[in-house]
């Protein structure tokens, strides 16, 4: 760990100088209003809205040696990436510190479509491969006003690409450690007014550890047609298939006599099948002269099934998942000038009718139906005063049913209807350009996923009956500087207060209500670009995620890192050659189920990964190394109630990758 030490430290000290020459030369003209969609769910300029919003460029994602979305996320600011399987296809991306729910409290978007599932499986980072992503936009904080549920520590937007001009294609093929190969092919362009984007991918891989295995296949595509004037219409589909083994914990004893890679879990595998299609209409009409507005629908429909077998305590336990997924959202958008103000006024309706069929054998023996239905409206104005500013509020009411019909191994139908109401509030000041302090206030809510509500397995079986919703508040002040043309700093301080949180109790087995915890914190990014040949950043997250009620008053929430450094450095020491390094720093942070705060944290780690890319004419070949230094750490870690237990999930070590890809 010295050495990767010794280069963070590096890495910081070339930051610092990029500084300290941006300030040095003279500045010229960047593009200080790039634009984002998600904090309002409507186009807006970044440091204009009052969240805590950024941006990974497809020039970003070119530069990063991440093999997949979840590792594009590590060196965020606020964003703690953490996985259990030696892949990353059930990764845990966690914002603002809730640890082992993570998935639940984080909303994940892929062109404004919801791909957090009802039950806690969360995304499935393996089916959105990274050819084909354009950007990502990351909002910090609250959204439950404008998303409804899940939008509590934050919101993921995954935009992708889009087909234009003449026809080209991409072909991509790599080689990585642990025998993992991929090939991906993608097509794009347009034929007069008709666009189309193709992309296909083909993933195998060994794993880093024993029973760490896993193919996948995954399609993906968008289309684009403008059907009148001002109609528009977006459609796309894909589909996803994997098989993979699940290598499981190891204890200190385990990995002292087998060592890291291997595994106690032999014959634990999975497998996954998924297909969705979304049609999306953008309406723009004008009535006698005049434009009325943007009208945007869309409706999506999703089918995945999984199915896993796991040996626990001699029995081969096999469980099969389905579900079926119906997504409605339906937005009206108006902008309205006057001489000293400008008014963005939107209003929306979300629907959701998923069903859920849960069956198996073994320990998880129940047969059961389960369906969700959710209805939200909302509505949201903001204002824009002699270009100064931004005032904003919202507010959102959502109703859900939920319906539990057991079939075996009892007869039993339940119903449940939770309901929610959230407001937020906003202000921003535009004191020069590129920058604006904001602060706000907003409210949020979570729903019980259906695994939470209801168990299909072991002694527990049946229906939680005494599970509540979720609540909170969020308090945010926050500044975005622009330091010059070439600079900016941005920082966030927030507070976080839960009522009713909802956890895993690992001493009754049961999904449980925290009393009252509190999440506050900070996040800091200073990036520069020096010139065309020198760009770096330096992000910094404090997060005291904490108890505040009840028997593990003041205990930290487990799983939660409270310090977390990135640092990056991008070069281009030649017109056809770019170099990239990226350092990560994770603190301590207790395991999964240790609220007492019993058990010795889990230790701190160091990452530093590199990538060396050239180009050839229509060719483009780069070299990646992850994890430089070979650290050896385990993101994700779990004890047991009475902290008798140490059980960890190695992280991957030291591991190469080669790619090259041709265009045409």
């Amino acid at each position: 760990m010295k050495k990767a030490i010794l280069l963070f430290s590096a890495l910081a000290c070339v930051l610092v100088l990029s500084i300290s020459a941006v300030f040095a030369e003279e500045t010229k003209n960047v593009d200080l209003e790039k634009i984002v969609v998600t904090p309002v769910r409507s186009e807006q300029v970044a440091y204009e809205s009052a969240s805590n919003v950024t941006v990974i460029t497809a020039y970003d994602i070119a530069q990063s040696a991440a093999a997949n979305v979840a590792d594009l996320l590590q060196s965020e600011a606020g964003v703690f990436v953490s996985g259990y399987t030696g892949n990353r296809k059930t990764a845990k991306v966690d914002m603002r510190g809730f640890g082992e729910t993570a998935t639940s409290n984080v909303l994940v978007l892929v062109d404004g479509r919801k791909v957090n599932q009802i039950d806690m499986s969360g995304a499935d980072w393996c089916q959105i491969p990274v050819e084909s992503v354009d950007r990502i936009e990351i909002l910090r904080g609250s959204a439950s006003v404008l998303y409804g549920d899940n939008a509590v520590g934050g919101v993921v937007n995954i935009v992708t690409k889009k087909g234009k001009g003449v026809l080209k294609g991409n072909i991509v093929t790599s080689y990585r450690s642990y025998n993992a190969f991929s090939e991906a092919s993608e097509l794009s362009g347009s034929i007069k007014e008709f666009s189309y984007y193709l992309n296909a991918k083909y993933y195998d891989t060994k794993g880093y550890r024993e029973n760490n295995a896993m193919r996948s296949k995954d399609f993906n595509g968008r289309f684009g047609y403008p059907l009148f004037e001002r109609l528009n219409l977006d459609l796309s589909t894909g589909s996803h298939k994997d098989s993979y083994g699940m290598p499981g914990a190891l204890s200190e004893s385990d990995m002292g006599n087998l060592g890291r890679r291997q595994s106690t879990y032999m014959e634990d595998r999975a497998l996954t099948k998924d297909r969705y299609i979304r049609l999306r209409l953008d309406a723009d009409p004008v009535v006698n002269g005049s434009e009325i507005g943007n009208f945007v629908n869309d409706i999506s429909f999703r089918r995945r099934k999984t199915y896993t077998s796991a040996v626990a305590w001699g029995v081969n336990s096999i469980s099969q998942n389905k579900i079926h997924t119906l997504d409605f959202n339906s937005r009206y958008e108006k902008n309205l000038r006057a001489d000293r103000t400008e008014t963005k006024f939107i209003m929306g309706f979300d629907y959701l009718n998923a069903d859920n069929e849960l069956s198996g054998r073994g320990w998880s023996v129940d047969e059961i139906d389960i369906s969700k239905e959710s209805a939200g409206s909302y509505v949201y104005c903001e204002q824009k005063i002699d270009e100064k500013f931004i005032v904003s509020g919202g507010y959102r009411y959502e109703h859900n049913t939920y319906i539990f019909d057991q079939s075996s191994s009892q007869i039993k139908y339940t119903k449940r209807e939770p309901s929610d109401s959230v407001v937020q509030a906003s202000i921003a000041y535009l004191y020069d350009e590129g920058s604006s302090i904001f602060c706000d206030y907003k409210q949020s809510f979570r729903f019980p996923a259906t695994d939470e509500w209801y168990i299909n397995s072991g002694a527990n079986m049946g229906l939680n009956e005494n599970l509540q919703p979720q609540e909170g508040e969020q308090y945010e002040i926050g500044i975005k500087h622009a330091l010059s043309d070439k600079m900016r700093f941005d920082t966030t301080a927030y507070i976080m207060n839960i009522k009713n949180e909802i956890y895993y109790n690992p001493a009754t087995f049961f999904n449980e209500n925290y009393d009252r915890t509190r999440h506050s914190g900070i996040e800091t990014r200073i990036s520069s670009e020096l010139n065309d040949t020198l760009s770096s950043f330096f992000s910094y997250t404090y997060d005291r995620s904490k108890f505040m009620e009840g028997d593990y008053k003041n205990n930290d929430i487990p799983a939660v890192p409270r310090n977390k450094f990135s640092v990056g450095l991008k070069l281009k020491p030649a017109a056809d050659c770019n170099v990239a390094l990226i350092g990560n720093y994770i603190g301590s942070r207790y395991m999964i189920s240790d609220q007492k705060n019993q058990v010795q944290k889990m230790d701190d780690y160091i990452t530093i990964d590199g990538k060396l890319l050239y180009n050839i004419k229509d060719a483009e070949v780069s070299f990646a190394v992850n994890n430089i230094f070979d650290e050896k750490y385990s993101e994700y870690g779990v004890t047991n109630s009475s902290g008798t237990a140490k059980n960890y999930y190695p992280s991957p070590g030291r591991n190469f990758e080669v790619e090259v890809s041709y265009r045409f």
